[in-house]
């Protein structure tokens, strides 16, 4: 598959563990997209998964069998944490489009690339953070926000590097919002499995006690200590808006290496 580069939405999704996931998150995906050949579908896995083998068959079989000239690239590295992931991915896609995936994530929705680039249309700087509607809450967060190029041009990376793994929809959204450049696809549905349903009343991941509770309280909690690197944030794509040189270098994560790709 061939695509034209402008118009390339790279879906950006870090993994471990779940392979399983994998499949029924690309045959959504695949089943629902108006342009597959516009996707490059990327996925971060950790160079310590005990399911690393079988993602990387699982990879080779999808591209050799199952959707045959996908591009579908996997890349793996260090156990880096989520932020830092979707950054590593970001640094080698090359999509117009960036969106932070999930391998729980299911796509409803048929054409929803096409909505994408409707919406897309509204911010022709490509200064923009697009979202779905995930069944959960809405217009009120973007949880797996699709911003331009030229916004992750801009800072340097996708995901703030504050977090260890939760708020970076929250961090995105609250910076969309403060530039009038949020755009909530409320007819562009998608699943968000969450939580297997094991009868503990649980909906979330992070409702679950132990480290899934200690690494979202840490994370709000950076998020309440840091909110004025948002505001830099903010200036810096305001400027970029304005067609202004950034009065501040975009920030580029050294730290960010990938050991191969599979």
């Amino acid at each position: 598959m061939s695509g034209r580069m402008h118009d390339v939405i790279s879906l950006l999704c870090p993994t471990r563990g779940r392979p399983d996931f994998i499949p029924p998150h690309i045959m959504s995906i695949m089943e629902t997209v108006a342009e597959p050949a516009r996707l490059e579908l990327m996925f971060y896995v950790d160079r310590d998964d005990p399911e690393l083998e079988t993602y990387e068959s699982l990879f080779a079989e999808i591209r050799r069998n199952v959707f045959p000239g996908l591009n579908l690239v996997g890349l793996v590295g260090d156990r880096i944490g989520t932020p830092k992931a979707i950054n590593a991915m970001a640094g080698q896609s090359t999509g117009r489009f960036l969106m932070i995936s999930n391998d729980d994530l299911l796509f409803k929705t048929k054409g929803w690339d096409r909505e994408v680039e409707r919406a897309a249309a509204l911010a022709p700087d490509g200064i923009f953070n697009i979202f779905m509607d995930d069944g959960y809450l809405g217009p009120k967060l973007s949880c797996f926000p699709i911003v331009g190029r030229p916004w992750y041009e801009a800072l340097g990376y996708l995901a703030p590097v504050l977090f260890d793994h939760c708020n970076v929809d929250l961090w995105i959204h609250r910076v969309g919002d403060a530039l009038a450049r949020n755009y909530y696809l409320a007819d562009v549905h998608l699943e968000h499995r969450h939580f297997e349903d094991d009868g503990s009343g649980n909906r979330f991941n992070w409702q679950v006690e132990g480290a899934p509770r200690r690494r979202l309280a840490r994370d709000n909690a950076y998020f309440q200590m840091f909110d004025r690197y948002m505001q830099l944030d903010i200036d810096i794509l305001r400027d970029a808006i304005a067609g202004k040189p950034s009065r501040y270098p975009a920030f580029k994560d050294q730290a960010l290496t990938v050991a191969y790709n599979i």
